[in-house]
């Protein structure tokens, strides 16, 4: 009698949620680290906690975006966070939006919406509002460049206070 009881319960269903079992991507990948590279260096480490990858494209879908830069002799040079990120896995691209947080190493902060990381042309920029906390001061643009290393920040259509400045 035991054994036909086991025999007749059902299968239990999948444990995926509902969103990820109508997700269009061809696999999800979970705890995801991977190492970015530019001219054959290693540029960044981005890690996040959900990859969405497709079998028709070299772009990968991450969310959260948690991305360390490194500077040319492999010291940590800042890290950027932001809701989501887009990969280029060909180009090594990547397009991060929503929230984005550029914490440097001296503690200086870049923030914006949208911000884009190519380590073969050693750039980072945004074409998007953007806002600077440097050494005590706030500074607002339209947009910034600067190198991977973060050593040479411009501030497109810059304006605000900087403290410690007199004119």
């Amino acid at each position: 009698l035991v054994v036909l009881a086991a025999c007749e319960t059902q299968a239990e269903p999948p444990v995926a949620s509902e969103d990820v079992a109508n997700m269009d991507a061809d696999q999800v990948m979970y705890g995801v680290e991977y190492y970015v590279t530019g001219n054959g260096i290693v540029r960044g480490l981005l890690r996040s906690d959900t990859a969405f990858m497709y079998e028709d494209s070299a772009l990968v879908r991450v969310r959260p975006v948690d991305l360390t830069l490194y500077d040319e002799q492999g010291d940590t040079a800042g890290v950027v966070t932001a809701r989501t990120g887009v990969l280029n896995t060909r180009t090594q691209v990547m397009v991060a939006n929503g929230s984005v947080v550029v914490q440097e190493v001296g503690g200086d902060r870049i923030e914006t919406e949208e911000l884009h990381f190519d380590p073969n042309r050693d750039r980072v920029w945004s074409e998007v509002a953007t806002v600077i906390h440097r050494q005590g001061s706030v500074l607002r643009g339209s947009g910034f460049t600067s190198n991977t290393q973060l050593t040479d920040t411009r501030l497109d259509t810059p304006r605000g206070n900087v403290e410690g400045l007199q004119f």
